[in-house]
């Protein structure tokens, strides 16, 4: 799993919620995101919305490989409430120590959370 948190909504330029991006697999796919949107203050998920993904990027060695997704693999939530909630939580620290909105990337391995990258929104 992979995907991206924005510590500011910028749909609604909300600076009181954050939104998270996330894929199966190893790799973002274009218009195949779920998307959550989470109050910042106490991480309260607000909405989710799932897309029905029809594959994944699997990393084997250098190379992406796609595999296909079975349709209820891929229609179903990539993240539990409990990984939007650890990523959220992450994620407002991440911004507090930096007094600005980030987009912080993120990855999940065997139920483990990576940070791949932070930068300023």
């Amino acid at each position: 799993v992979v995907g991206t948190c924005m510590t500011k909504n910028t749909a609604g330029n909300r600076s009181d919620q954050m939104v998270i991006h996330a894929y199966f697999g190893a790799k973002e796919l274009e218009d195949a995101a779920d998307v959550y949107v989470i109050q910042k203050e106490g991480a309260q998920i607000l909405t989710k919305h799932s897309v029905e993904q029809p594959f994944k990027y699997v990393l084997k060695g250098t190379q992406y490989k796609k595999h296909t997704l079975h349709p209820s693999d891929g229609s179903n939530l990539v993240l539990s409430d409990s990984q939007i909630q650890q990523i959220a939580f992450l994620s407002k620290d991440f911004e507090k120590e930096v007094y600005f909105p980030q987009k912080i990337s993120f990855a999940y391995e065997n139920g483990q959370l990576y940070i791949t990258k932070i930068q300023p929104i």
